[in-house]
């Protein structure tokens, strides 16, 4: 039996998700901690050696990797109307849905033009 199974099985065994809830706001934590470090290494960057932007083409080589991209970012969509289900409020659900999908779109946005301002398409990374 390959050691990974010694983590899968007993995970699955779960019947209540309400048990990962730490772990799940810890890896939220540090998603946050992750895209303020980014931008302060970018803001650093960008401070010390201006704007980098005159070298970025708006579709290069790695073009497919936004396929990836695009499906990490919606990964979670599908839980939408489940979610509205068991929501209280359910009046203002979607309001509320708006809201929250609109803030992690211009979040990816200015993260993405940020570091490309900062740094151009630097390859070293």
């Amino acid at each position: 039996m390959p050691i990974c199974m010694l983590i899968y099985v007993p995970l699955v065994m779960v019947r209540k998700i309400e048990v990962f809830a730490i772990t799940h706001a810890f890896g939220d934590l540090m998603i946050i901690i992750t895209l303020i470090v980014i931008f302060i290494y970018a803001g650093i960057d960008l401070s010390e050696d201006g704007p980098k932007f005159t070298n970025v083409k708006p579709v290069g080589e790695l073009w497919a990797d936004a396929i990836g991209f695009s499906v990490y970012t919606y990964e979670g969509i599908g839980v939408i109307l489940p979610i509205r289900e068991v929501t209280a409020d359910k009046k203002n659900y979607y309001k509320l849905l708006c809201i929250t999908v609109t803030l992690i779109a211009i979040l990816y946005i200015a993260l993405g033009e940020f570091t490309a301002i900062a740094w151009g398409d630097n390859k070293s990374f």
